[in-house]
């Protein structure tokens, strides 16, 4: 497979990357309380540069050194992304049940008010660091498809890359969505029943992960 191919290869697999269930599971729980379409695609495009970073070191690095990783490796990384969405989904929840009536509509027309604390520094870490260690967890069964699919170490290199930079758009670009959808919510307790459905969502999906990490481990 040549350059160019590869290219198209990982634009392809990159935008379908982003709708893996884990994935939208850990940007929409992140994006509950943000209700903007700015900055919701700004958390999207901050989780999608943690995961292409930390994909793009790992899958380089194999790729030049013609090594693999552990088998263990995915299943490891896996158990953490699941235990993190248990995490991210229990805070949705308490999230919406916690949060001022007055705000939830308030953000729609007030998208730089600054009274809600926890989130003008948690979350966009929070997206960066979720990004990263999906991106840790992916950079393996990359590499591989990679390396199976390209003969030459441009075009391994360059799917590498188009890959992370594709996923990191359509992860922005979901975000958005997820934003301006929240954005639109005017009535409190449909505001929070939603915090809750993605809390409840991201908890099964993590509850699914731990569980498939851990046989994976056995």
């Amino acid at each position: 497979m040549n350059l160019a191919a590869a290219v198209a290869f990982g634009i392809v697999h990159g935008a379908r990357h982003t709708f893996e269930p884990d994935h939208l599971a850990a940007v929409s729980v992140m994006v509950t309380s943000t209700r903007g379409l700015r900055r919701a695609a700004w958390l999207g495009a901050l989780w999608g540069l943690g995961h292409t970073v930390a994909l793009t070191a790992v899958a380089a690095v194999l790729i030049v050194a013609g090594a693999n990783l552990p088998a263990t490796w995915d299943a490891v990384f896996a158990l953490l992304i699941g235990v993190l969405l248990l995490v991210l989904g229990v805070r949705a929840m308490v999230l919406a049940q916690v949060a001022p009536r007055e705000t939830i509509a308030a953000d729609a027309t007030q998208p730089h008010a600054h009274n809600h604390p926890h989130r003008p520094l948690r979350s966009p870490l929070q997206a960066l660091a979720v990004g990263t260690l999906h991106g840790m967890a992916g950079s393996g069964a990359i590499t591989a498809l990679a390396v199976a699919g390209m003969s030459s170490l441009p075009a391994q290199v360059g799917f590498v890359l188009v890959f992370g930079l594709a996923s990191t758009l359509g992860m922005a670009t979901v975000s958005a969505i997820a934003g301006a959808t929240f954005a639109r919510v005017a009535r409190p307790w449909l505001a929070r029943a939603l915090g809750v459905v993605v809390g409840l969502v991201s908890i099964v999906i993590g509850v699914q992960t731990v569980w498939a990490a851990l046989a994976a481990l056995r």
